[in-house]
């Protein structure tokens, strides 16, 4: 038998939701991964956890509350922010509706497979940023969300890891910058501080964008604020950024370009992940997300291909379950390059 080290068995990819997406575990499967992020909005649709745990793969359920019959909407409401997490209007109805999601999957870790749970996407304090687009909150209500989070997750299965909110690229980039006072730098590290010393959790989060060069330092400020027993992985590391000044590449100026500097930077960026101490490090994303905003639509490892009579995805959902997804999507040399990645750390 083929032996596998510890680090080939930490890699993976975000995919957020399958959709009528084809089953795409073949593909998975080729390409090393071990674990896949899926979002569950508690609004009573499937996050696929069940098939991909099913399939032999574990399994990050990030949670954000747009459940529209309970939460707080005082900054702003989910028909302006359909992307945010609201605090909950009633903790017992957020529990169980976290609960219902997970106790029905908590048999597969009998079988072998792992889940963690996390408590909302990339939050930030929306009475100080009115701009926060992932959670319409403050970050006090946060905290008391998280430990409502927490309570609910231990009592379906304690073993269960609860992964604290993802924290965002430019929020790192900031707090690293940091002298602790007053200015944007300042309230970027205060925000993460306060998240990292005062949360209830096991894992910490860390989305990696900008320069690949960041991810060591953004990782060892992070570490230095970890509480000790607390573990951090990362959901969310893709690239070229071209917000980063030493890749200014954009994938519209030159496609063939940016692919190739993509190829690069992914085991770059999972090394980076991994060897500063990582327990999961997935790339971002699966496949590329056009709808997403513009620096981040095309970081997918493979593209919708749109050859023949140039239908897109979408035109096509009607069909998509008689196809193999390997048929649909183009792999690209990103794709190549973490499968090559993956197998180079199983030696």
């Amino acid at each position: 038998a083929k032996t596998v080290c510890a680090d080939s068995e930490k890699f993976g990819v975000i995919i957020g939701g399958l959709g009528r997406m084809p089953d795409p575990s073949e593909v998975l499967e080729d390409l090393g991964v071990r674990w896949v992020r899926v979002n569950n909005h508690l609004d009573n649709k499937d996050a696929n956890a069940a098939r991909l745990l099913e399939a032999g793969f574990n399994v990050i359920i990030t949670f954000n509350n747009h459940d529209t019959v309970n939460m707080l909407t005082d900054y702003g409401n989910p028909e302006q922010f359909v992307h945010a997490g609201f605090p909950f209007a009633s903790k017992e109805i957020y529990q169980r509706k976290i609960r219902e999601v997970l106790a029905p999957l908590a048999f597969y870790l009998a079988k072998g497979r792992r889940i963690m749970a996390q408590c909302e996407n990339e939050i930030n304090d929306a009475s100080i940023n009115t701009k926060s687009r992932y959670w319409r909150g403050t970050v006090a209500q946060y905290l008391s969300q998280l430990d409502a989070f927490y309570e609910a997750v231990k009592t379906v299965n304690s073993s269960i890891p609860v992964v604290l909110s993802g924290f965002a690229s430019g929020v790192l980039s900031g707090a690293v910058k940091s002298d602790l006072d007053g200015s944007m730098s300042g309230l970027a590290a205060k925000l993460l501080i306060a998240l990292l010393t005062k949360g209830r959790y096991d894992a910490a989060d860390l989305h990696f964008y900008g320069c690949t060069n960041d991810i060591t330092p953004q990782a060892r400020w992070v570490k230095e604020y970890l509480p000790s027993g607390k573990s951090w992985i990362s959901t969310e590391n893709g690239g070229p950024d071209y917000r980063c000044g030493s890749t200014p590449i954009r994938y519209e100026q030159d496609p063939l370009g940016y692919e190739r500097l993509q190829a690069e930077q992914v085991p770059q960026r999972l090394s980076a992940c991994v060897d500063n101490g990582a327990r999961v490090c997935l790339w971002f994303s699966f496949f590329d997300l056009k709808k997403e905003i513009g620096v981040f639509s095309h970081m997918g490892l493979l593209e919708i291909n749109t050859s023949g009579n140039g239908k897109t995805l979408k035109a096509k959902k009607d069909k998509l379950s008689k196809k193999k997804l390997s048929v649909l999507l183009r792999k690209k040399p990103a794709y190549h390059a973490f499968k090559t990645f993956v197998e180079s750390r199983q030696d």
